[in-house]
């Protein structure tokens, strides 16, 4: 055989490899693969919540005034929750309250800048060392925005329980500390 008829054969023969193995290798023009995809739970609290709250005399002759309230406080939250479940943010006081005294705390709606689900607000709730009392219920996802004014608005308010016939018994104290812990948990 001549080289060109060898080169030719060789050439057809190369060839037809290359393309029954192309055809053999492929059993169809699509492929599929699998992305996972998932967003984790997420419960995250900050709290501007340090106030001081004195009860100041109003003028001579008469008595201490009768209460004081601040309300400066904030939380700012960021909460994901799954299916339809929900968070409840509580408070913790701990502490001793000065004789004849009261403290009491209010969660306010959150202003515009508030997005996703941001609970009920619970009415006023007085100062109760042994139990954590619910301040807001029912948040779902959302987030609080973290400007001055964002967040729920924390109410004090510090007064006298005083009367008058037991008013002798009030004392001044001076720096008596009140310690409020914050909780975003799972909807109980």
């Amino acid at each position: 055989m001549n080289a060109n008829k060898k080169l030719l054969v060789i050439s057809i023969t190369l060839l037809l490899s290359v393309i029954g193995f192309h055809v053999t290798g492929q059993n169809t023009n699509t492929s599929t693969g699998t992305i996972t995809l998932g967003l984790q739970e997420v419960s995250l609290i900050d709290a501007n919540a340090d106030v001081s709250l004195v009860l100041t005399p109003q003028s001579a002759g008469l008595a201490v005034k009768p209460s004081v309230k601040d309300s400066t406080a904030r939380i700012l939250i960021s909460s994901v929750v799954s299916a339809e479940n929900t968070r409840d943010l509580s408070v913790a006081f701990s502490g001793t309250l000065p004789t004849g005294t009261f403290l009491k705390l209010q969660a306010k709606n959150p202003n515009a800048s508030f997005v996703g689900t941001a609970g009920t607000v619970a009415g006023e709730i007085e100062f109760n060392n042994t139990t954590s009392q619910n301040i807001v219920t029912g948040i779902g996802t959302c987030y609080s925005g973290t400007n001055a004014d964002d967040g729920y608005k924390l109410v004090y308010e510090f007064g006298t329980s005083a009367t008058n016939e037991n008013y002798a018994d009030i004392r001044a104290v001076g720096g008596t500390a009140i310690t409020a812990t914050y909780t975003l948990t799972a909807a109980q």
